[in-house]
C-alpha cells in the first residue's frame, strides 16, 4: 500500500526549513508485524512574495523642497532563491505630490508643499508601496512622510499709527499706539514670536505696557504731555520670531 504525507497547516517560512517524522507500517497477520522509517522534510517555502526591511517606512520632509527632491529609500527582498529577478515598486495614494522610482524604491517629490498652505490634518501622508516580482507574487508597506517647517519669513510689526499724534491733554494712560508683533511661521505651529522695547523711556512721559501676551503691546502716557516742552518722540521695538528672525 501507499501513504501520501501532507501539510496539516499553513507554512509560512522565508527560511529555510527542515521536518523529521516517523512513519510506520503494519501488516493484517498474526501476530502483527511492523516497520518503522524515518522522513526527512526539508526545502525552503516558495510563493511568499519580496518582503520588506521594514514594516513601516517614516521620513521627514521640509516645507518647499524642489520637485525631484529624494525623500528616501524603501527596498525589499525576493528570500526564494529560485526567484530572484529584480523587483519592481509601485505606490497608491497621495499620487498628486509623491512619486517611487519603480527599479530603485526611491520617493520623489512631484510637487512643492508650503507648510503655512497646508491645514494641520494635512501635514503628514500615508502612502502605500508595493513590491512585486516577476510571478506577480507582492507585499505591500505603508510609508509615513511628515511635514516640516523651516523658518523663512522674517516677524513684523503692525502698529495701530506709525506715526501717532495725541493731545497734550491727554490723560495719563491714554493709548497713544497699539502694537503688534507677527510672524506666519510661527502662527502654523501655534508659537508666538515676542515684542521687545529698545528705547529708554525712564525720564520720559510716555511709557509701555505689556499686553496679555509677549506680542503684544500698547505705547501710552505716564504722566502729562506738554507741547511746549517737547513735541516728538521716537520710540524703537524689535520682534524677534521663535527661530531668531527679526
Amino acid at each position: 500500500d501507499q501513504g501520501v504525507i501532507t501539510a496539516a497547516m499553513d507554512i509560512n517560512s522565508i527560511s529555510p526549513i527542515t521536518y523529521s517524522l516517523f512513519v510506520q507500517c503494519s501488516d493484517q497477520g498474526v501476530p502483527v508485524l511492523t516497520d518503522t522509517s524515518r522522513v526527512l522534510i526539508s526545502g525552503t517555502v516558495t510563493g511568499i512574495g519580496p518582503m520588506f526591511n521594514e514594516t513601516t517606512y517614516r521620513f521627514d520632509l521640509f516645507e518647499n523642497s524642489t520637485i525631484g527632491y529624494e525623500i528616501g529609500r524603501v527596498l525589499a527582498v525576493n528570500f526564494d532563491p529560485q526567484n530572484q529577478a529584480p523587483i519592481e515598486y509601485s505606490t497608491v495614494g497621495n499620487s498628486t505630490y509623491f512619486i517611487v522610482g519603480e527599479n530603485t524604491g526611491i520617493i520623489n517629490l512631484i510637487a512643492r508643499l508650503d507648510y503655512e498652505q497646508q491645514p494641520d490634518a494635512e501635514r503628514e501622508f500615508t502612502i502605500t508601496i508595493f513590491a512585486t516580482d516577476n510571478l506577480g507574487l507582492n507585499n505591500s508597506v505603508p510609508v509615513v512622510i511628515i511635514l516640516q517647517n523651516i523658518n523663512e519669513v522674517s516677524p513684523s510689526i503692525d502698529a495701530s499709527s506709525h506715526a501717532a499724534a495725541i493731545s497734550e491733554n491727554a490723560p495719563p494712560g491714554s493709548t497713544i499706539s497699539s502694537l503688534i508683533c507677527r510672524d506666519s511661521d510661527d502662527a502654523a505651529d501655534n508659537l508666538m514670536p515676542s515684542l521687545t522695547l529698545l528705547t529708554n523711556l525712564t525720564n520720559t512721559p510716555i511709557a509701555f505696557e505689556m499686553g496679555m501676551s509677549q506680542s503684544l503691546g500698547n505705547l501710552v502716557t505716564r504722566s502729562g504731555l506738554d507741547y511746549e516742552d517737547r513735541t516728538q518722540f521716537t520710540v524703537a521695538f524689535r520682534c524677534v520670531d521663535s527661530g531668531g528672525l527679526t
